[in-house]
């Protein structure tokens, strides 16, 4: 029995200590939370907390430490996606590889792309005809989203990036900035809940971005969809009227082997640029696909029919 105490006191310590210097490195983060523009403490303060705890965390040591006190950028995460400090824990130690490589491969790289994301949001606001600017989160989620929009900011969930990025994160992290950038703008209220107008809003934003990157930027999406332009008009002009999404958008875990997810992003670009190059006019034109006060008519006014 004096064993067993023994060694419970030893692994009580351990915890402790680990506590300890978990609270010790978060805090030299703590205060840069206040900072605006392109907001990194979150993620800085989740990468010190991993590290000293060599990834072994509690929910405990992740809702004290990390959801407790956070930026704007890590409560506008935290209600659909990270949810709570018991599901993000989940996700860490299910996988531990993504959130390792994110810790020490992607975050310095997210560190040193301040100057480059301010860059590409003050582009997308001169396209959009806006001066206000966005203000940027890098933050840690729970592996299910790898951006989102709230309170006129935008929110990157890092680790989602550096899973699907290989050796070009710095490239998807210009487009991720882009596309939720584009979407702080957008500004309808009208969503008649249609496959049709989630594809051409979340095509709105692919599409910005391309105009900002001056190219695809998801280049194996847009080979297979070239290749299939045609048959994936047909197929998606059956669904396009109805309110299920599925197969077409946020379908990154169901799709068939060789078959890219969000295809309906990729449609839905196509018919924004379609408009645009219709309308004489560029910046109505942009004003009327951030609106977008009818899918419907703006399908119609595109001319887009790939058959």
């Amino acid at each position: 029995m004096l064993h067993l105490v023994k060694n419970m006191h030893k692994v009580t310590l351990a915890k402790v200590f680990g506590l300890f210097l978990s609270v010790f490195f978060a805090s030299a983060f703590s205060v840069q939370a206040l900072e605006t523009g392109y907001v990194t403490s979150d993620a800085e303060r989740f990468a010190q907390i991993y590290e000293v705890n060599d990834g072994k965390l509690t929910t405990e040591i992740l809702q004290e430490l990390y959801l407790d006190n956070a930026s704007l950028g890590v409560e506008i995460f935290t209600e659909y996606r990270i949810r709570s400090a018991a599901n993000l824990l989940m996700k860490i130690e299910k996988y531990p590889e993504i959130y390792r490589k994110t810790v020490e491969y992607c975050l310095p790289q997210a560190l040193a792309f301040r100057d480059e994301a301010f860059e590409i949001r003050d582009a997308v606001a001169n396209i959009v005809g806006s001066n206000e600017a966005a203000d940027i989160y890098i933050v840690f989620g729970a592996m299910n989203s790898g951006g989102t929009v709230g309170s006129g900011a935008l929110v990157i969930g890092l680790e989602i990036l550096c899973r699907d990025a290989g050796d070009n994160f710095t490239d998807l992290l210009k487009a991720f900035v882009a596309h939720e950038t584009t979407h702080v703008y957008q500004t309808s209220s009208t969503s008649d809940g249609t496959l049709l107008w989630q594809a051409v809003m979340e095509g709105t934003a692919e599409f910005v971005a391309e105009l900002v990157a001056g190219r695809s930027l998801n280049p194996a999406i847009d080979e297979y969809a070239k290749a299939n332009e045609a048959r994936l008009w047909t197929e998606f002009k059956k669904d396009m009227d109805g309110t299920e999404y599925k197969g077409w958008m946020y379908n990154g875990a169901n799709v068939s082997e060789g078959v890219p997810a969000d295809l309906g992003y990729w449609i839905g670009s196509r018919i924004a640029r379609s408009y645009y190059n219709q309308t004489q006019d560029k910046a109505a034109a942009i004003d009327d696909l951030l609106q977008l006060t009818s899918a419907k008519e703006i399908l119609t006014a595109s001319g887009y029919s790939p058959e």
